[in-house]
């Protein structure tokens, strides 16, 4: 199971009240997806992700959080916008790293995701 989040502040806020329990980690990347339509556009994502088992349920459950927040367009450099982008993305980046070291979590690369097919991984 994933719970999934946009918003950088309900993320953090989920990290700080809810921090992994399964592993001290928190997995953080940068996703660049080139736009289809232009071919040259790249949309950028701030991706963090960490495991945490909840309890509560009948059998305790383990949850991959994740924080997929866009960022704007990468149009290369010279353009103003880029350069705005790639400033949000890395003032965000820079803030998770922050509230990691605080919470006394590794931040490593990468993002967790579940498996498609959990009956099989």
């Amino acid at each position: 199971m994933k719970l999934r989040f946009h918003d950088p502040e309900e993320f953090i806020a989920e990290l700080r009240q809810a921090p992994p329990n399964l592993e001290p980690l928190l997995r953080l990347t940068v996703r660049r997806r080139l736009d289809p339509a232009t071919g040259v556009i790249h949309h950028l994502s701030v991706v963090a992700s960490y495991l945490r088992r909840f309890s509560g349920a009948p059998e305790p459950l383990a949850v991959v959080v994740i924080l997929e927040a866009y960022q704007g367009e990468d149009w290369g450099d010279g353009f103003e916008g880029s350069r705005r982008t790639r400033q949000r993305l890395e003032a965000l980046l820079n803030r998770l790293r922050t509230i990691t070291t605080e919470l006394g979590l590794e931040c490593r690369a990468g993002v967790y995701e579940p498996a498609a097919n959990p009956e099989k991984a």
